[in-house]
């Protein structure tokens, strides 16, 4: 009977044994499980924390966004207003080059003109010697007229320069 107890005794040292050995695994894994808890907590803490500074940077590029638009409106407006100012200066620039073919016509009529006078006044001067007063009348109206051609040049000179 003594060896039943000890056979049973060794029994129950062996699942002592088993059950401590059961129990150190369990505790390992259970510290394990504990360790992958606390970093799961962690990382969703993190995981947090990047979400709210994302959602941040979300809200600043809408932001930024709303006034890029709001940018892109406002000089969208201007060079509207930009197009219309080109569009008159086209037609301003159309009535100049209207008005300087207008004044060449007339300056190549005022040539032609101060032609004929120059022509008219030699004539008058080897003809009429006592009209030398009228003659000298002509010289003055050939002197404006130079002057009013070296004006029309000149403006015809300022609007090629432009």
């Amino acid at each position: 009977q003594v060896n039943e107890y000890k056979n049973e005794i060794e029994n129950y040292a062996d699942e002592v044994i088993r059950l401590n050995d059961t129990i150190s695994r369990t505790q390992s894994e259970l510290t394990e499980l504990r360790i992958m808890f606390e970093t799961i907590v962690n990382e969703n803490k993190e995981s947090q924390l990047s979400l709210q500074s994302q959602t941040s940077q979300v809200s600043e590029l809408l932001k930024t966004k709303i006034n890029l638009e709001d940018d892109l409106l406002s000089k969208q407006i201007a060079i509207e207003e930009l197009q219309k100012v080109c569009n008159e200066v086209q037609e301003e620039l159309s009535s100049a080059k209207d008005n300087l073919k207008i004044s060449q016509e007339e300056n190549t009529r005022l040539l032609s003109e101060k032609s004929t006078l120059e022509s008219a006044l030699i004539d008058a001067n080897n003809n009429i010697s006592d009209q030398q007063a009228e003659i000298n009348k002509f010289t003055e109206k050939i002197t404006e007229l130079n002057c009013t051609i070296t004006c029309y040049e000149s403006e015809l000179t300022e609007l090629r320069v432009m």
